[in-house]
């Protein structure tokens, strides 16, 4: 199962499974010392930025110089050229039965991390 999360309003369950951050840039407040991402201490267990939007995407967008539509789009083209990354993410997924996609976003928001939820599930 792929579940997503905000990492900045959604507290951990134990339902999480293997959670992974899929944000360009670490969020705002976390610390980045390893023992706050190690598996057994903490909220996050992996952060991959390759799942993530480019840094000029993420920009374009924010500053309103492309829509939402334009913008997943582009984001689904950035994720084909990754396959070998969500192979990797659909491992985690059979390795621990359920992997939740973290990113700062509030649930119900645009965010990515649907857009790759939607391309793994694509993938199976």
């Amino acid at each position: 199962m792929i579940k997503t999360k905000s990492v900045r309003f959604d507290a951990p369950e134990e339902s999480d499974g293997f959670r992974l951050l899929v944000m360009r840039f670490w969020p705002r407040g976390k610390g980045t010392d390893r023992q706050s991402i190690s598996y057994k201490h903490s909220k996050i267990d992996m952060w991959w930025k390759a799942l993530s939007p480019s840094a000029e995407l993420v920009h374009a967008y924010h500053h309103g110089k492309m829509n939402w539509d334009t913008f997943a789009e582009r984001y689904r083209q950035e994720m084909q050229q990754q396959g070998e990354w969500l192979d990797k993410a659909l491992e985690l997924e059979h390795a621990y039965g359920t992997v939740t996609l973290l990113c700062y976003e509030p649930e119900g928001e645009h965010c990515h991390r649907y857009v790759l939820k939607a391309l793994l599930e694509e993938r199976r």
